[in-house]
């Protein structure tokens, strides 16, 4: 249900939006705590379903884009993970106005 994107999408209104924040943001931590768990964070195509997932709550989670590039290193898609970097770093920089401040490479060194 949850990779499907966020809570209540087609609803907007304004007494509703904290509601959703919440139920997004609970989402999201319980995501996290889930890639940590033993059994799962070694399983890298899972963290990706994980990221992905985080992905349709927050575009621009950071905790998800690391989680995301370093299981596609290890799976052997260094090329798909660089991508995936840049299309998030680009997106940051349209929502922000500014350059993203880490690198793909300290990403990577987080592992």
């Amino acid at each position: 249900i949850v990779r499907r994107g966020s809570f209540l999408p087609e609803c907007s209104y304004e007494w509703l939006d904290p509601f959703k924040a919440e139920i997004s943001d609970k989402l999201i931590d319980n995501l996290l705590n889930l890639s940590e768990l033993p059994n799962i964070k070694d399983d890298d195509r899972l963290l990706v379903q994980i990221a992905d997932t985080i992905f349709n709550l927050d575009s621009l989670n950071e905790s998800a884009l690391a989680m995301k590039c370093i299981a596609l290193t290890n799976m052997g898609k260094r090329s798909i993970a660089n991508s995936s970097y840049n299309r998030f770093a680009k997106d940051y920089e349209n929502m922000y106005g500014t350059p993203y401040s880490i690198s793909f490479s300290e990403i990577m060194k987080a592992r």
